[in-house]
């Protein structure tokens, strides 16, 4: 019996080795590409070494209780009251500060809507105003004729881009970081006018009350001499 010989074409094994290697290359660049717009890392603050206590806090003129937020008030002195309500209302430094909050959670909003879809519409409205120019029936015209009349005209659009890759996701979650900095940056603002505010009034009642002991020791060494 004759065996029958199987030839194989180097040529289809070569054909079928080649479309392997480019699905392959095909499936790692297209891998490549999507981790390439993946979203990055969750950021993750620094580790700071910071003291769990105050570096004093075993001195006695120190106080564990919670500061009130209106401190200025224990000092009981209605003028100081009055200096720190109006530094506070009338401060240009401290409004900037607020309105930077505003701005801060206004652009909070906008990348929050971002993330759903979009959608515009417009309208116009026309008057149109012909004069009647139409020529009488019994000469041969037409007896009608165009007056005012109104064109409307309305215009919706939407669209909705989804986010595959963390685009908005990035975008709401760095504009909230924004935000919230804003925030600090109007209670750092704040803190440091009512606290100038309130030293230079006590470095002003100190010095006053400086200025009429020295005025009193001066009346009794004069009464001093005088004897």
């Amino acid at each position: 019996m004759a065996r029958e010989a199987t030839v194989r074409s180097p040529v289809a094994g070569v054909g079928r080795f080649s479309r392997r290697d480019a699905l392959r290359g095909f499936l790692g660049v297209a891998g490549a590409s999507l981790a390439g717009c993946m979203t990055g890392p969750d950021f993750t603050p620094p580790v700071a070494p910071v003291a769990d206590k105050w570096l004093e806090w075993r001195s006695k003129s120190l106080k564990s209780a919670e500061t009130p937020a209106d401190w200025w008030r224990l000092f009981r002195d209605p003028v100081l009251n009055r200096l720190i309500e109006t530094a506070y209302s009338q401060n240009l430094t401290l409004l900037s500060a607020g309105t930077k909050v505003l701005e801060a959670r206004a652009e909070l909003g906008v990348a929050i809507g971002e993330f759903y879809p979009q959608m515009q519409t417009a309208s116009a409205a026309v008057n149109y105003d012909r004069a009647s120019n139409a020529t009488p029936a019994s000469q041969g015209g037409n007896s009608m004729a165009l007056g005012n009349f109104w064109a409307d005209r309305w215009l919706v659009q939407s669209s909705w881009e989804i986010d595959l890759w963390g685009k908005f996701r990035r975008g709401i979650e760095s504009a909230d970081a924004a935000y919230l900095g804003s925030i600090a940056s109007y209670d750092d603002v704040l803190v440091t006018l009512l606290s100038d505010v309130a030293s230079a009034y006590i470095g002003i009642r100190t010095l006053e009350r400086q200025i009429a002991i020295a005025r009193a020791n001066v009346a009794r060494q004069r009464e001093s001499v005088r004897i």
